[in-house]
């Protein structure tokens, strides 16, 4: 699907936990789309939750995680190149790492999120909630920024 329905370029790169997805869309990437493409679901749930569209829903396991999230970030792609006929200034990058802690590909995540300079992931939200804006179980990062004052003057001395 990737490059045939929103252009620019894939690749594969290789890890430990399996293979991460790169893509890049036109020049100067300015946002990460950052999903992983593992599950967490032990083997065997298929049997008991198997996968089904029904009534215009989709249910089962990975519909409602980052899989589903990955879904959807493809399709909005999907859509811009459609209504623009191209997509610039946006890179994906999907690990095959495990959820907690990255640890195959934690370089590639950290080397590519600071040439962006913007990360969005599209993790769905709990139930009933209209958007995640943390993660669970993860820590915190503060950010200060500061700036000199615009027309500052410098002090004459007392």
């Amino acid at each position: 699907m990737f490059e045939r329905d929103i252009g620019g370029s894939c690749a594969f790169v290789a890890s430990a936990a399996g293979p991460d997805v790169l893509w890049r869309g036109g020049d100067g990437p300015k946002v990460l789309i950052l999903g992983r493409h593992d599950t967490v679901f032990q083997m065997g749930t298929l049997a008991d939750r198997p996968f089904t569209v029904a009534d215009g829903s989709a249910t089962g396991p990975g519909v409602f995680d980052m899989l589903g999230g990955i879904v959807q970030a493809l399709h909005g792609l999907a859509a811009l190149q459609r209504a623009a006929g191209h997509i610039s200034g946006v890179e994906l990058l999907f690990s095959a790492d495990e959820e907690v802690g990255s640890h195959e590909s934690r370089e590639l995540l950290e080397a590519r999120a600071r040439a962006c300079g913007r990360v969005l992931v599209p993790q769905p939200p709990a139930a009933g909630r209209p958007l995640k804006t943390g993660p669970h179980g993860c820590g915190t990062l503060r950010v200060v920024l500061s700036r000199p004052r615009a027309h500052a003057r410098p002090h004459a001395p007392p």
